[in-house]
């Protein structure tokens, strides 16, 4: 999954980022926010009794029909 970020702007025209985001089953790029959030539950209260998981926050791209 591609979260954008300062540094793929840089680095690809809007163009190619469009074209990545019509790879994706969501249909956008992911934001740094989207990370953020998950990062701001595990530290929290909210998840004190998760242990040993895998967690993928992709925005579907792991169980959708596009590879990227």
């Amino acid at each position: 999954a591609v979260i954008e970020t300062s540094l793929y702007d840089n680095l690809m025209d809007k163009e190619t980022l469009r074209s990545l985001s019509s790879l994706h089953p969501l249909r956008k790029l992911g934001q740094l926010e989207d990370i953020l959030s998950w990062v701001q539950h595990l530290a929290g209260n909210g998840s004190r009794f998760v242990t040993g998981q895998t967690l993928l926050v992709d925005g579907g791209i792991t169980a959708g029909s596009h590879s990227a």
